[in-house]
């Protein structure tokens, strides 16, 4: 039985998952439902109540391997020089490599291919402040060192992932990052990565689903940032 104003059901409806129990009324009770599709049609809608919902799920143990810097568990070293600009379906395999895009369809990571721009790392340049608008930033050769006043510095290496919670969440990543190693690297841009998302309602239901099971793996933080194992 549960406290008066108990939400029940959340989670398995962002993930579009079945429940996994039984729920019935043991005594008289009012409740308002809410559709799975409704809702998710709202939040494509309403971009502050999606930031909202993220920062809400991101801010929770479960998920704290997605914050800042992100860095898979396997790494098979520097990843070969590529010619820039980046070929639809070189985007297509790089978005494919992301655990949270795992759901994702052909079709939604060619729309996320369309806004992705091809960043070259300078050693030395900064690639952005502290206050700059959020993105996420995929490392795919060199090195970028994030730093703040208040915080131990984190270095992204090739193959790691840099502000998908900030970028999510609509804030700032609070830290300025300087090229230490030149490379390659590409962005999507917060305003952008929503428009996407605002268009493919299953697309964004499947990153609530990653970010939800994000907590079957153990998150532990290096020098290299958080990685999972």
């Amino acid at each position: 039985m549960g406290p008066r104003g108990r939400v029940f059901a959340f989670e398995p409806m962002l993930e579009g998952s079945p429940l996994r129990h039984r729920i019935g009324a043991v005594d008289r009770a009012i409740c308002l439902s809410l559709g799975r599709d409704d809702f998710l049609t709202m939040l494509s809608d309403n971009v502050v109540l999606a930031q909202g919902l993220f920062r809400m799920l991101l801010n929770t143990p479960r998920a704290r391997q997605w914050r800042t810097v992100y860095t898979p568990p396997l790494q098979t070293g520097p990843a070969a020089p590529r010619s820039l600009p980046l070929q639809p379906l070189e985007k297509v395999l790089l978005l494919r490599e992301n655990p949270l895009l795992e759901r994702a369809t052909v079709n939604q990571l060619l729309d996320l291919a369309t806004i992705m721009r091809e960043v070259p790392l300078t050693s030395g340049s900064v690639l952005f402040t502290e206050t700059d608008p959020p993105a996420v930033y995929h490392v795919l050769r060199g090195e970028v060192r994030l730093e703040a006043d208040a915080a131990d510095p984190i270095v992204a290496s090739s193959g790691s992932t840099i502000g998908v919670s900030e970028t999510l969440a609509g804030v700032p990543l609070g830290r300025r990052a300087t090229v230490t190693r030149e490379g390659q690297a590409v962005r999507l841009d917060h305003d952008e990565l929503f428009e996407v998302l605002a268009d493919h309602i299953d697309l964004l239901q499947g990153l609530f689903s990653g970010l939800l099971q994000a907590n079957q793996t153990e998150a532990v933080l290096d020098g290299s940032g958080i990685r999972a194992r």
